[in-house]
């Protein structure tokens, strides 16, 4: 019998084509990360970040860095124009629970210009996370790093977090190194969340960096009128070392003030780097401060596979000192 397609054939791979084509055609981006560790903490009542839910003296399957499955897609509308959205969920790998709301990281659509810079809408970052991950050494991960309650002060902000619903964002162009970054999230009256404003100024070109942030937010609720934050901070990459050096003081709805600095430093050995990092929390009233040191070693097995190592060890004033450690293995794709 001659080896000849089906009279079906033909039809089926011209829809696939058709149902293909505007899916390729759209080069939409898929990206994430799995990462996958064991961690450990003691007993310690201290405050210690990324602690394993809450879970002491007991080694646990976690990840070091959240992680999450993005879509991404620009649109080049002409005259150097482009649209474009960014949708970002999070999940739990270990056990395959996913995040909630499901596109908890990030939902945004925009325009982006040379010209006029990039404006974007939905659920997004504060201009203050930029700075404050680009300067604690672990970027926000691993039980090493510094963290939102250092780099932040404790600010909580109207999400408690690094991000804002219903924000409206532009930065603007590059001058040379030189960019801004402001937003506006509105509150549209939900659990008394106000609205909430905030910038940062950031200056990065050859090795140095250097920035600035604020976040203000308002809360509708009687006696807790708004809550503000500003930091601080600057890195120089001299080659062999990377320091880096961040203050930061806020101010939450119940009108505490809380101070915090960090120092820390990168220092790369052939394809991986050892990180260094101090910390101090200093909220209003007596006893009350914490401090952090964290270590850690971070290698590359290539552009997308990272192995990775850390410590870390946090005391709070009358309170039982916390350690931890984690090993694990990051797959960026």
């Amino acid at each position: 019998m001659r080896n000849t397609p089906s009279r079906y054939a033909a039809p089926l791979l011209a829809t696939l084509a058709l149902a293909a084509g505007p899916a390729a055609a759209q080069s939409v981006t898929i990206w994430g990360i799995v990462d996958q560790g064991l961690v450990k903490m003691n007993d310690g009542a201290s405050i210690a970040a990324n602690s394993g839910a809450g879970l002491r003296n007991e080694t646990v399957v976690k990840p070091a860095w959240q992680n999450r499955l993005g879509f991404r897609r620009s649109e080049d509308l002409g005259d150097g124009l482009a649209a474009f959205f960014d949708i970002e969920h999070r999940f739990s790998a270990d056990d395959g629970v996913a995040a909630t709301p499901f596109w908890t990281g990030r939902s945004v659509v925009g325009l982006r210009s040379p010209k006029w810079g990039t404006l974007t809408l939905g659920r997004d970052y504060n201009p203050a996370f930029y700075p404050s991950v680009a300067l604690d050494p672990w970027a926000w991960n691993t039980v090493g790093q510094m963290g939102l309650a250092t780099t932040w002060a404790r600010y909580a902000g109207n999400d408690g977090g690094p991000r804002n619903n219903n924000m409206i964002q532009w930065r603007t162009p590059d001058f040379s190194g030189l960019t801004v970054l402001t937003m506006v999230a509105l509150g549209e009256n939900a659990t008394n969340r106000g609205n909430a404003v905030g910038a940062n100024v950031v200056y990065s070109k050859g090795p140095i960096y250097a920035a600035a942030a604020v976040d203000r937010a308002k809360n509708v609720a009687a006696g807790k009128p708004e809550a503000k934050m500003w930091l601080l901070g600057g890195a120089y990459d001299f080659g062999v070392v990377r320091p880096r050096v961040l203050i930061a003081q806020s101010t939450s709805f119940a009108g505490v003030d809380t101070k915090s600095a960090m120092v820390g430093a990168s220092v790369p050995i052939g394809l991986g780097r050892v990180l260094l990092g101090w910390s101090k929390i200093n909220p209003d009233g007596a006893n009350n401060d914490s401090t952090k040191w964290g270590l850690g070693f971070h290698y590359d097995m290539s552009k997308r596979t990272m192995l990775y190592a850390d410590v870390g060890s946090a005391k709070t004033d009358r309170q039982s000192r916390s350690n931890g450690y984690d090993v694990g293995i990051k797959h960026s794709f």
